[in-house]
């Protein structure tokens, strides 16, 4: 490039009459003292000059964010899910939601979307991200029990996370609730009537729980309709719990490197498919059968009571255990789909306590979410595969109208 070219550039970048003079002089007087090859090394040294000057004194828009020159995220086509009176039909109701989050390579950063799925015409509706957050990605929605907000967190590669709550509203902005603060769920407190979210203070930790001195699980309340917090968290415990509370507010649990089931009443851990980790622990909604939690397996020989001894293969059952570490039910991929499923992911227990949510992914490496009911085992593709994929960072969340929460 020559200098002619730069200062022209310069001048068009700066806006400001003081700097472009300067900048101007500065190359003019460079240009005079150089001749021959020594031109190459000097054009270097005026850039390098430039960009410093420019970075100093601009006032208008600097620092350079990068957000703002991110690809948004393209929404799914039309027909992107299935009709409103199937969902019905399996769901038994017409007030059927889906949550997820969504990543596209070179998009926007893994925003949220929620879907009406009871709409004739369901158009995915993607929530605001919180600001000052633009590049930490999404992960984990959870409707509140009316279905009027969303809890979930934001999380960076260097293990950065935050806790937020929204309205389910396209226009809605973000209310933080924890920094650090990950897997945040809902707790309405049936006798006081008061509704919280609970939360860890640091992502899956892949260490002895027990062990665990440096971290804990807090509760904070908030107001139901705004979702503002109301005074000030509470520790509820001194160990990271990932999986929610029950109905009831006697249980909770926890997965990843250690699976335990907490009860409050006499603060007792038990241990579930002791020394093997798990993966995406929901614990039970329904109002009575409170001591039951879900998780998805690793590979190997499991340690579970009522279930069989031969080796599984990994994110192949979703299973359902109660306290005693009993399985209750599980759902093998081939059986409850097709020999052509490659895995199950991230499974979550839905408001309705007959339901719950996954991914699985088929030979070609495409994800599809689907509804899966427990009594029988049926399952209902959600997406429209012939329009949309999901893919296997999505955690989905149905939210049933006139469920148990």
């Amino acid at each position: 490039m020559c200098l002619d070219t730069i200062v022209a550039a310069s001048a068009k970048i700066g806006g400001r009459k003081d700097r472009g003079r300067l900048i101007l002089l500065s190359l003019c007087a460079l240009r005079r003292e150089t001749e021959g090859m020594l031109m190459k090394k000097i054009a270097l040294w005026v850039l390098s000059a430039v960009a410093g000057l420019l970075l100093a004194s601009c006032d208008s828009g600097w620092p350079y964010k990068p957000v703002q020159f991110v690809a948004p995220t393209p929404p799914p086509p039309k027909h992107a899910f299935v009709s409103a009176d199937t969902v019905a039909a399996f769901c038994g109701t017409p007030n059927v939601t889906l949550l997820y989050n969504f990543y596209v390579q070179g998009g926007e950063t893994q925003p949220i979307y929620f879907v009406r799925l009871n709409d004739s015409n369901a158009v995915p509706i993607k929530l605001k991200k919180p600001i000052g957050y633009e590049l930490w990605k999404s992960d984990s929605p959870m409707p509140s029990p009316d279905g009027k907000l969303v809890t979930y967190h934001m999380f960076t590669a260097s293990g950065q996370c935050a806790a937020f709550v929204q309205k389910l509203d396209s226009t809605a902005v973000a209310v933080l609730i924890a920094e650090p603060g990950s897997d945040p769920h809902f707790y309405k407190d049936k006798q006081q009537g008061a509704l919280f979210i609970t939360y860890a203070d640091t992502t899956g930790l892949l260490l002895n729980l027990l062990s665990i001195t440096s971290h804990a699980t807090w509760k904070q309340q908030v107001d139901s309709v705004s979702g503002q917090p109301v005074g000030s968290p509470v520790q509820i415990i001194n160990k990271p719990f990932y999986g929610g509370i029950s109905q009831d507010g006697r249980y909770m649990c926890t997965g990843y490197a250690n699976t335990f089931i907490y009860d409050f009443t006499d603060s007792s851990f038990h241990a579930i498919n002791s020394g093997l980790q798990t993966c995406n622990p929901s614990i039970s909604t329904d109002p009575t059968l409170t001591d039951r939690m879900m998780f998805l397996n690793f590979a190997g020989v499991q340690n579970l009571n009522n279930y069989a001894t031969t080796p599984i293969g990994e994110h192949r059952d979703v299973f359902i255990v109660d306290k005693s570490n009993s399985v209750v039910a599980f759902f093998d991929l081939s059986t409850v789909l097709d020999a052509s499923k490659q895995e199950w992911q991230d499974p979550e227990w839905s408001n309705n306590p007959d339901y719950f949510a996954a991914l699985a992914s088929d030979a070609s490496g495409n994800w599809d979410v689907y509804a899966v009911r427990i009594s029988t085992g049926k399952t209902l593709r959600i997406n429209n595969p012939a329009n949309f994929h999901l893919n296997g960072t999505s955690r989905p969340y149905v939210f049933m109208g006139g469920g148990a929460s």
